[in-house]
């Protein structure tokens, strides 16, 4: 068959919290928009001088009412595409309703087209939402054909229970024969894929002439799925026509809970999950924004679960990524983190929560190291009986990147007498500890590990460690030990100091 070429048509603040189990708080969502289908529609191809079309489904999942200001082409006049009814005057759909709109593709020319429908709502997620549209005309060169329209279709998420809709039009796009349609079928049909607007076959469809089928989504179960629809019929081009259908049903929200101190008492910190440790006085800084939900809209809700005796401390909010919490008194907290994904309801599926360690405001020392070159150095400290000092990286007695915190036994409010903020793979770098209480029978060694070599200039550089010591009036005294490292040392151990847990002495 010869066809002629192709061509580009162009663009077309809460009171004190209850200290035993909580349940969330209500949500509020808002207005939220989903369409139907989700982001696209390519009617592939469609014969000149034919019509194809399909539904597009706008629905307000939220829980306050929804205003469409506008809905329309992208661009007009259009070579091809139309939406109808256009949205000029604003338009407003109550939680859970929805308003289905009809997009056709109908080609005058063999060729490529483009367009795209715009939404604009008052959904502060998408105030603006552009739905893709795609297609090619084609010439009746043969004597029978048959298009289906569009080529795949993505339902998005949809809640199990719940239920979506979309339309499939076929079409007889051949020259001179009619086409009989002997089957329409899914691949899958287990899988929450149904067929449930078509005639019974087979039936036959003369030239020029089209058909809606309707498609319909009703997962059972929070999993992906996808299929094919397949129309089988007697055309010399396409015998077996397909339209690629996909969806999910969500699964569960994954909740990740990180904190940091706000005003850095202790020293610069960054946000972690492994908990929090801050002096009284400070605040901290939770954030939950790499939290997700498989509709990409989440729900945070969050709440005190632990807390010392006497404490009044209260979140900044209940809701929201990113409250902040002042503890009141020292001790430790324990903050519990929900998400749940706001279209199907689903909450995460394993636990989360952050610890806060609240320490006296004159601990016994901080120590800091740090590094200017871009290699890795690892700060460990070391507990010991006499001058016999287990290996580095002990999870039960010592303090490194692999145990940020170690209860020696120390009488405390704390269950924990050292806290270690975290490794600094990349330098140049700092890594801290805290120590809060000390064994009178124990020697401790601060050790500095040249971990990894990053690059390979400069061929020398220092390491530093930075002891700060607290008297019982809250005085500083600051000492400071340096080591230079060179390139050939990776895996080198430096002693910096010792300290004696009787007298607190300072041994360097």
């Amino acid at each position: 068959v010869d066809m002629p070429p192709m061509q580009d048509m162009g663009p077309d603040m809460p009171p004190p919290p209850d200290m035993g189990p909580d349940m969330p708080p209500v949500v509020v969502v808002g207005p939220q928009i989903k369409v139907t289908p989700l982001t696209e529609i390519d009617f592939g191809n469609v014969a000149i001088n034919t019509t194809a079309q399909t539904a597009v489904l706008v629905e307000n999942i939220g829980d306050a009412p929804l205003t469409i200001t506008s809905l329309d082409l992208e661009s007009r006049p259009s070579q091809g595409f139309d939406v109808a009814p256009v949205v000029s005057a604003a338009q407003v759909l109550a939680p859970g309703a929805s308003a289905t709109f009809t997009a056709t593709f109908s080609p005058t020319v063999q060729g490529n087209y483009g367009n795209g429908i715009v939404i604009l709502s008052d959904d502060a997620d998408d105030p603006q939402l552009r739905v893709d549209l795609s297609g090619q005309g084609m010439q009746q060169t043969m004597r029978s054909c048959l298009f289906s329209s569009p080529d795949s279709i993505d339902f998005g998420v949809v809640a199990p229970g719940q239920s979506r809709q979309a339309t499939v039009t076929i079409g007889n796009c051949g020259a001179n024969d009619p086409v009989t349609v002997t089957g329409i079928a899914l691949d899958d049909p287990n899988i929450g894929f149904s067929v449930t607007g078509a005639p019974v076959g087979p039936f036959t469809l003369a030239v020029g002439q089209s058909q809606q089928i309707t498609v319909t989504f009703a997962p059972s179960a929070p999993q992906e799925v996808d299929t094919r629809l397949e129309i089988r019929n007697d055309s010399e081009l396409s015998p077996r026509s397909r339209v690629d259908l996909e969806g999910s049903g969500g699964g569960c929200a994954t909740a990740v809970a990180r904190g940091e101190s706000v005003h850095d008492t202790l020293g610069p910190d960054t946000l972690r999950e492994e908990g929090v440790a801050i002096v009284s006085g400070d605040s901290v800084q939770l954030d939950a924004t790499d939290s997700s939900a498989p509709s990409g809209q989440v729900g945070y809700s969050w709440a005190i679960t632990s807390a010392p005796a006497g404490s009044t401390a209260t979140l900044s909010a209940t809701t929201g990524a990113t409250p902040t919490f002042t503890p009141t008194v020292v001790g430790r907290y324990t903050i519990a983190l929900t998400v749940t994904d706001l279209i199907t309801g689903a909450a995460q599926c394993d636990p989360e929560e952050i610890t806060v360690s609240v320490l006296p405001p004159t601990p016994f020392a901080r120590v800091e190291l740090s590094w200017q070159a871009d290699q890795d150095f690892d700060l460990h400290i070391l507990r010991s009986a006499g001058n016999s000092f287990p290996g580095l990286g002990d999870a039960i007695n010592d303090l490194h990147y692999d145990h940020l915190e170690a209860d020696w036994g120390q009488p405390s409010v704390i269950d924990a007498d050292g806290f270690h903020f975290g490794d600094e793979r990349n330098g140049p770098g700092t890594e801290r500890a805290v120590l809060t209480g000390l064994e009178s029978n124990r020697r401790y060694r601060v050790v500095v590990q040249y971990g990894q070599r990053r690059s390979f200039n400069p061929p020398s550089f220092d390491a530093t460690v930075k002891l700060t010591t607290f008297d019982a009036a809250g005085q500083q005294q600051v000492q400071t030990f340096t080591q230079t490292f060179n390139l050939s040392q990776r895996g080198r151990e430096w002693t910096a100091f010792e300290i004696d847990g009787a007298t607190g002495t300072i041994v360097p």
